[in-house]
């Protein structure tokens, strides 16, 4: 109700005398009174400091004349009136709303399910095309076959002509003649290098063959001079190349049958060499478990090469390069029998600059079975040997 409509009371001077209400009522204020009192009243009136915009907007909103919409006109009302109708509106006809979702919701389904269908449809459409276009590319690729098979062709026709040609020019044929014979006196050459290098190559075989001689007067040397069952039956040795940069450190492991049978019992005993130098001043040493170290190895001896902390660590290049193989002493052919070798691999942690006093061990965990040690076992010795090339 707005603020300048009158309201008329029943009393004994109706018609004369009309009560109006303040105009700051859609604001809360319930005060009536004559028109002379109202104005009075509206100067002082506490719900005359309320913000403008929300007193207008309250005020359109109640006002009789301000035709207001259904707010179910967006799904097919339309309702028209005033906020009391609207009310009064709302609360008849929910059947009639009910009845407007529904049906907005089966328009929105039906909506959705032709979208759907079209999705489909193009989805079909799109696939046929791909399709399409993967044979066309199958086609064109078969045509760039037959092409470049008839290149090919050409290119082989253009390679006899130009030999045609240069078989006509004489100058180029006598500098060809000139570079065969070139080419003959360079094959004389390397003929020549090669006899030499075989030569050589013979020559560090019989050297091999005198060391293993000579290591050979050493093992019976240590079996005449050693006892024959010391606390550690294990002799190290050291044999270094300085030309080649190789070094070879030889364990010799006495008493074998009863170590092996101590090693099936307790598989953490390790038999461990004394410290030996590479050619790069690198300190080792060898441990050997003779049952495996892990229970998947328990059929083969495993060697492992160890680097230990050394005083010129510092002084070295890091981390160790080089190859490492294994031989064993075959007592059938006196001499030593490779049977596996590895390149040093830079990145892993066993080949770096040792941070404890040793690194963890790296080296041939199924290299040599016990069928295998048996028969290179004699007089209850094994003897194995690793050899270092460093690099």
């Amino acid at each position: 109700m707005s603020s300048e409509e009158h309201l008329q009371l029943p009393n004994h001077n109706e018609g004369k005398v009309r009560f109006v209400l303040c105009k700051y009522s859609p604001r809360g204020c319930n005060m009536k009174g004559t028109k002379e009192s109202i104005c009075e009243h509206e100067i002082r009136c506490p719900f005359r400091n309320a913000e403008t915009q929300t007193v207008a907007t309250s005020c359109i909103r109640n006002s009789p004349q301000n035709d207001v919409k259904c707010q179910f006109e967006c799904i097919g009302c339309d309702f028209r009136g005033t906020d009391t109708e609207l009310l009064e509106h709302e609360h008849t006809s929910l059947q009639k709303h009910l009845r407007f979702l529904l049906m907005f919701g089966l328009k929105s389904d039906l909506r959705a399910l032709e979208a759907h269908t079209k999705l489909q449809s193009v989805s079909s459409d799109l696939r046929h095309k791909i399709h399409q276009y993967i044979v066309s590319l199958r086609n064109f690729q078969d045509e760039l076959q037959v092409d470049h098979r008839m290149l090919t062709s050409l290119m082989e026709e253009i390679i006899v002509i130009k030999r045609n040609l240069e078989e006509n020019n004489n100058h180029v044929h006598e500098r060809i003649i000139a570079a065969e014979a070139n080419m003959r006196r360079m094959d004389e050459q390397i003929a020549a290098l090669h006899r030499g290098f075989q030569e050589i190559s013979d020559s560090n075989v019989v050297l091999r063959f005198r060391v293993g001689v000579l290591e050979d007067f050493a093992y019976e040397h240590l079996a005449r001079f050693c006892p024959l069952d010391p606390p550690m039956p294990m002799i190290a040795d050291q044999i270094q190349d300085g030309v080649h940069g190789m070094g070879r450190n030889i364990m010799e492991i006495c008493n074998f049958t009863e170590r092996k049978r101590q090693a099936m019992t307790n598989r953490n005993l390790a038999l461990i060499s004394d410290t030996f130098m590479t050619p790069n001043s690198v300190k080792m040493k060898l441990k050997v478990f003779l049952n495996g170290e892990e229970a998947e190895e328990e059929t083969c001896m495993t060697v492992f090469v160890v680097i230990v902390r050394g005083l010129d660590d510092d002084n070295l290049n890091w981390p160790f390069r080089g190859k490492v193989s294994l031989h064993v002493f075959d007592t059938e052919s006196s001499n030593y029998k490779l049977f596996d070798s590895f390149d040093a691999d830079p990145s892993h942690f066993s080949f770096q600059k040792p941070c404890t006093e040793r690194n963890i061990g790296y080296g041939f965990l199924r290299s040599i079975r016990h069928s295998e040690l048996e028969r290179l076992v004699k007089d209850d010795k094994l003897v194995i040997s690793v050899t270092i090339m460093a690099v």
